[in-house]
């Protein structure tokens, strides 16, 4: 048997009306809490009573129901110490009840019903508080029998059950998606680039687990050199002594990234999310010069990359940070924050003359000579290798547990006298629940 190395993956329940019977071992001492739905935050938190029970009095809304599992498992293992010394039987999170007390119509919300067994979706129930409020009252308790007909002690002293057990493994991995779209206002401190605020949108798909996940982003956004080619040539592009190449006005860049993130669930419906992502970006810089066609075809202005039209690619890295708030399970909206870095591009020189000093009133051949005698600025670029953004978006999520059965037939008639067990050993990491049939 595997020791349980994270309880809280993929914990199942049963949970069914309280009655006046209560089977299995009452757990004392046990957290159990209730989260704002959606968003997690913390609404209650009980500890449960030397009986097992719990508890307390919320408002109308929507709740999630969990329980401390390592808790669980510590109080389950002084039980199993104290009532079979002779196991070396380990907890693996199965036979965990809740009973709860729904005389007040509070509603269950579940993922799917089998009889009186209720499997939830990602490890959690989902409680509706009716309007004016309830008090929400339950017992916690861990069913022996289900775990004794399921698991047989591997002391060779210990007395197996006598009759065929069927088994029926249900595994829940508690997942989610979320599809972001978003649409930013950011700028650049890059040499060579004007920093004036432009427009970024984007768009990004998440995949998590229990908090821990992976997104893929993709964007697109624009930026203008230094200078305003169309306002630099317009005095005198109809002077007749220049020719002027206009390919391209502006830097337009596209990422694709890829990489970990962590969501933290804050107060109601609210979550905040820290990522780094990894990638490329996809640069084409401007393409316009502005030449005298003079016999010396001296440059008047030029920003062109020397590679030509060739896309400039670089490795990029995306910190970012994205505040959600939750208009309900599906929809909601962000406030975002990202800096994006690319590295290893090549620098290249661009310049122009400095026209400050020049008369464009003069005559045709005294404004050609003025040009050409201004002195020329060089600024060495990457293009916007660095480019932070601020926006809102619209968020769009998708919860799912995963659910696969597997069954194994065992005749335990056959394994009487040989001082063996027959056990099917769990993936603690995700809890598996036990149905079971028995034949004496």
């Amino acid at each position: 048997m595997k020791p349980i190395t994270n309880l809280a993956l993929g914990l199942f329940f049963l949970i069914i009306t309280a009655t006046n019977a209560f089977a299995g071992s009452p757990l004392k001492g046990v957290d159990v809490k209730l989260g704002h739905n959606p968003g997690g935050g913390v609404a209650a938190k009980m500890v449960t009573n030397d009986d097992g029970s719990f508890s307390t009095h919320l408002a109308e809304g929507e709740y999630t129901l969990s329980v401390d599992m390592i808790g669980i498992k510590n109080v389950v293992g002084e039980i199993i110490k104290s009532k079979y010394t002779n196991s070396n039987y380990e907890f693996d999170g199965s036979g965990i009840e809740i009973y709860l007390d729904k005389s007040s119509n509070i509603k269950v919300i579940n993922q799917r019903k089998s009889g009186s067994i209720i499997f939830l979706k990602d490890g959690e129930a989902v409680i509706i508080i009716p309007k004016g409020g309830a008090t929400l009252s339950g017992k916690l308790s861990w069913n022996e029998e289900t775990i004794s007909q399921l698991q047989q002690y591997s002391n060779e002293n210990a007395d197996r059950p006598k009759h065929n057990s069927n088994t029926t493994r249900i595994k829940i991995t508690r997942e989610w998606s979320n599809f972001s779209l978003n649409l930013n206002g950011g700028s650049t401190s890059s040499q060579g680039v004007s920093g004036n605020a432009r427009v970024n949108p984007n768009a990004s798909i998440e995949w998590v687990w229990n908090n821990i996940g992976i997104g893929v982003d993709a964007g697109f956004f624009s930026t203008s050199p230094n200078f305003n080619f169309g306002n630099y040539v317009a005095p005198f592009k109809n002077k007749g002594f220049t020719n002027i190449t206009n390919v391209r006005n502006n830097w337009s860049s596209i990422y694709l990234l890829v990489g970990p993130q962590y969501t933290f669930a804050l107060a109601k419906s609210t979550s905040l999310t820290l990522s780094v992502k990894g990638g490329i970006t996809f640069n084409k810089a401007p393409n316009f010069t502005a030449i005298d066609t003079g016999s010396a075809k001296t440059e008047i202005a030029d920003y062109k990359d020397p590679e030509d039209m060739t896309t400039r690619k670089a490795f990029t890295v995306k910190p970012g940070i994205v505040f959600n708030y939750w208009l309900n399970q599906h929809w909601g909206f962000n406030v975002n924050m990202q800096y994006l870095l690319q590295t290893g591009q090549s620098e290249f020189a661009t310049g122009y003359r400095d026209l400050s000093k020049v008369d464009f009133t003069a005559q045709s051949d005294k404004l050609r000579e003025e040009i050409l005698n201004s002195p020329k600025v060089i600024v060495n670029t990457k293009g916007p290798d660095k480019f932070l953004s601020f926006g809102v978006g619209i968020n769009y999520m998708i919860r799912a547990a995963k659910i696969k059965s597997h069954s194994n037939q065992t005749n335990n008639r056959s394994a009487k006298g040989k001082g063996k067990s027959h056990s099917n050993p769990l993936d603690a990491a995700k809890i598996k629940s036990h149905s079971n049939q028995t034949n004496n």
